[in-house]
């Protein structure tokens, strides 16, 4: 099933307000806060002018912020984990995942994919349900760690 960005919009607030027991410092807040004031406006962007470019072009992002939930599992021999990132900058949302695999003796194996980007003019490329699901399943799970960098333009 094929979701429109506006619904994509909205689950991601969705999962945003779900990470903020997870924060640990006042920046991780502060970003998860950078994310959602961004959601909220451009939301209220499209109710109000829904095709005005001006009104798009109007709304500076001045800051890039990316949020990171994962975990790493280990054992004597091998050591595992994926990372499910998104960035929020001023031309959309896009949504990866690395997956990392260490077996001592042979090496390591990373391996980082797109899964799909959200425009703020209301382009959708991939699938970004699949990220959603993989991020989801780590909300509350006592491996996983979450991060943000905010990066200011």
């Amino acid at each position: 099933m094929r979701y429109s960005a506006t619904e994509y919009r909205e689950k991601l607030e969705e999962f945003v307000w779900r990470l903020v027991p997870m924060a640990e410092t006042g920046s991780d807040l502060i970003g998860l806060g950078e994310v959602i004031d961004t959601l909220t406006a451009f939301a209220r962007l499209e109710d109000e002018r829904e095709d005005d470019d001006e009104a798009v072009r109007e709304h500076e992002i001045a800051i890039i912020v990316g949020l990171t939930i994962g975990f790493r599992v280990s054992d004597d021999c091998v050591q595992s984990g994926a990372l499910y990132t998104l960035r929020v900058s001023d031309e959309g949302i896009e949504f990866d995942v690395t997956e990392t695999y260490y077996e001592r003796g042979v090496g390591s194996d990373n391996c980082s994919r797109s899964l799909g980007f959200v425009g703020w003019r209301g382009s959708v490329r991939d699938e970004p349900m699949d990220w959603f699901e993989g991020a989801q399943m780590l909300i509350g799970d006592s491996a996983a760690k979450f991060s943000v960098s905010r990066d200011h333009v």
